[in-house]
């Protein structure tokens, strides 16, 4: 599960990056990814985790 991305800026690229490149490469190897929104409560051993791309919603 990808963490602390889009909570706060530390580069000069746009904040969704991150998360675009891990669950593009995800794919890529078929891999499941857990993409909870920010603050959003995740149960490790749940049989299903958070896979929405939600932050295609917000304009940036």
């Amino acid at each position: 599960m990808p963490i602390h991305w889009a909570a706060f800026t530390l580069a000069f690229q746009l904040c969704t990056d991150p998360i675009e490149r891990v669950t593009k490469a995800a794919s890529a190897q078929n891999i499941n990814i857990a993409t909870p929104k920010i603050g959003e409560t995740v149960v490790i051993a749940a049989k299903e985790i958070p896979t929405s791309t939600w932050w295609r919603n917000f304009s940036i």
